[in-house]
């Protein structure tokens, strides 16, 4: 393959020049257009030779015979995903808790509340809104960890307060210890880290045509619904990388070679691949059985394949180190960490001064109510 500057690239080519000219073949580099992305040629003076032929399917147990020259690259097929995107700051005041645990929490505050307001009704005839109120005052103060006189006119009472002031300062241990370490980190969200996550997010499939019949991972007929067929695969990696809504079956040496294109502003890897491998595929040959140089040139790629020609090759494809986004990285503190906090001090300030000035209002027109009364009764003695 050539790029847009002319240039040869890609791993396939890097190995079929290096082994080629080691061979002292040759070659003239040429564009070719090419059906399905299927077959690309390296052509010379003297003679065509292929690259990148239709995969021959291997699995563990049996190898198919190839009717080209050996195959040089083998390698295993993933799906590549979306890395995890970065979790927005405000979410790790949520976050610090699943659903399951907040409900838990606010059903069994909202329990102990109404208990102890059931129990001031019984015992005391204490009936009103306000009183409940005040029980959840009560509750906030413990949770926020302020200074708090629990009632101890009856037992019963005793022992709820105890029951919150337990309860309370269990799930603030818990939260803060959670919110402590998102603090700290750098943290991420909607990771798919399986064919089941890929189903439960509806992504689409970037397939090989070739490879439907494997995909037997999937919900009857989700395959057909979001399977698309990659004519280019670029196309569907890219999409992966910056549009987050397709997984793409790809060789992991192919996206080796094209990490770089998939790196964000911090140098970090935008796709990543789902264990296991879907399948291993092996690709790359030279010439078609009944080539003059066949024998020859097959004989003289096994004993360089068991130098390790290729893995030297592939080697330098490994430069880029693919960041491990599940490690905990440092951070500072700043602004970012605490603008909700700060935006909801906002809000109630704002309407604290609202409820202000309706007092204040309230306050003018009973007054003025009170002399409009007092007016009217002087004047009528």
């Amino acid at each position: 393959m050539l790029s847009e500057f002319g240039e040869p690239y890609g791993i396939e080519v890097d190995i079929m020049t290096t082994i080629i000219e080691n061979l002292r073949i040759l070659i003239k580099h040429k564009a070719i257009k090419y059906w399905l992305n299927s077959t690309n040629y390296i052509v010379n003076n003297e003679c065509e030779v292929m690259y990148g032929r239709k995969a021959r399917w291997r699995s563990e147990t049996r190898r198919y015979t190839h009717d080209y020259t050996r195959s040089f690259v083998f390698e295993h097929v993933f799906w590549f995903v979306p890395r995890p995107a970065f979790m927005p700051r405000y979410k790790y005041y949520l976050q610090a808790f699943t659903e399951q645990i907040w409900s838990f929490w606010a059903i069994s505050s909202m329990c102990i509340c109404f208990l102890w307001y059931i129990v001031d009704r019984v015992l005391y005839s204490r009936t009103g809104f306000h009183e409940l109120i005040i029980k959840f005052v009560s509750e906030f103060k413990l949770l926020t960890e302020q200074s708090y006189e629990y009632e101890r006119e009856s037992i019963t009472q005793t022992v709820i307060s105890i029951l919150m002031m337990f309860l309370t300062f269990t799930w603030n241990q818990f939260y803060k210890t959670r919110f402590q370490y998102f603090l700290t980190g750098l943290n991420y969200q909607d990771s798919i880290d399986s064919v089941d996550d890929i189903v439960k997010h509806r992504m689409k499939l970037g397939v090989f045509l070739q490879a439907l019949h494997i995909l037997d991972d999937f919900p009857a007929g989700y395959v057909k619904k979001y399977g698309q067929i990659c004519t280019g695969f670029q196309d569907c990696i890219n999409r992966t990388a910056f549009h987050r809504d397709m997984a793409t079956m790809r060789p992991m040496i192919i996206v080796k070679y094209e990490r770089h294109q998939h790196l964000d502003e911090n140098k970090r890897w935008l796709v990543k691949h789902i264990l296991p491998h879907i399948f291993s595929m092996n690709s790359c040959a030279i010439f078609k059985a009944g080539h003059p140089l066949f024998f020859i040139i097959d004989r003289h790629l096994a004993y360089m394949i068991e130098g390790g020609l290729t893995e030297f090759l592939k080697s330098k494809y490994d430069s880029i180190p693919a960041e491990d986004m599940s490690s905990l990285e440092t951070q500072k503190l700043n602004f970012d960490h605490i603008y909700a906090p700060v935006c909801l001090l906002s809000f109630g300030l704002a309407i604290s001064f609202i409820v202000f000035l309706f007092e204040i209002w309230m306050k003018y027109l009973k007054s003025w109510y009170y002399n409009f009364i007092s007016f009217s009764g002087k004047e009528q003695t």
